[in-house]
């Protein structure tokens, strides 16, 4: 019910670009958050340097922004 109730208000009260900076927000800090199996691996450390790439490229958009 909470999500449902967020999900309405955010579509009324916050623009479209705004959403958009939300979701790519959201994405970079389950990044953050995600533990891998091995943090040794090529795959690992090609996901942490995209996600290195994300909150660079957000961070000269928006500096006040901080990870």
């Amino acid at each position: 019910a909470i999500d449902y109730i967020w999900q309405r208000f955010s579509e009324t009260a916050i623009s479209e670009e705004s959403q958009s900076i939300m979701k790519e927000v959201e994405t970079i800090q389950k990044g953050l958050a995600h533990r891998p199996f091995n943090s040794n691996s090529e795959s690992h450390q090609q996901f942490l340097s995209k996600l290195h790439d994300k909150m660079v490229k957000l961070q000269k958009q928006f500096p006040q922004i901080q990870f």
